[in-house]
């Protein structure tokens, strides 16, 4: 929302209800230059634009937790993940209204962190949550499991949350860091280093 001056104010104007939110992240949206999306405290993730700053361009509503952070898809423009406290990663596209799809293991019943798309495959993103696991997804291989998950049984374990994940943009490499401040570094294996790199 614009916030305007005392001066600017118009005693007459109608009054404007909405909810304050609390934002966590934002990303641009692949090709869109002015366009991003905004995760909310709410569960609600909202499009806006730069050019455009009274308001939101539209919302999307599915998580029943706070959405800890949104991310654009490196490859295709329309599509953005999202993850929350609702214990779910979602796919959505930005041109329709409802989620494509929510995504969790059997055995998670913790907040979701962070989520981060792999930057040389497309199907593929990574998550980290507050029980202390990494989950790696790809969708063109399990839609309904992660593909990895460290660790594999977290029955009777006490681990540090997970707080962040990221991918290298050059190399088959993943990194978490947790709320300890220890770093996990994990190499993909069956990827050579130049395997499916995009040019730069």
């Amino acid at each position: 929302m614009k916030r305007l001056s005392n001066s600017q104010r118009d005693d007459n104007i109608e009054g404007m209800n909405f909810r304050n939110s609390t934002g966590f992240s934002f990303d641009f949206l692949k090709n869109e230059g002015s366009l991003y999306l905004a995760s909310s405290e709410d569960g609600t993730i909202h499009k806006c634009s730069k050019s455009y700053t009274d308001g939101y361009l539209e919302s999307y509503f599915g998580h029943k937790g706070s959405v800890y952070k949104v991310r654009s898809n490196p490859f295709c423009s329309d599509l953005f993940l999202t993850c929350s406290a609702d214990w779910t990663c979602g796919l959505w596209n930005w041109k329709e209204d409802s989620c494509k799809g929510f995504y969790k293991s059997l055995n998670l019943f913790d907040e979701v962190y962070d989520i981060e798309w792999n930057p040389w495959r497309s199907t593929m993103f990574g998550s980290v949550a507050k029980d202390g696991r990494l989950e790696i997804w790809d969708l063109s291989m399990e839609a309904n499991d992660p593909i990895f998950t460290d660790p594999e049984d977290l029955k009777d374990k006490e681990l540090p949350a997970r707080k962040t994940i990221k991918f290298s943009a050059n190399n088959p490499i993943i990194v978490t860091g947790d709320v300890n401040g220890d770093i996990k570094v994990y190499r993909l294996f069956g990827f050579d280093d130049s395997f499916n790199m995009p040019d730069k």
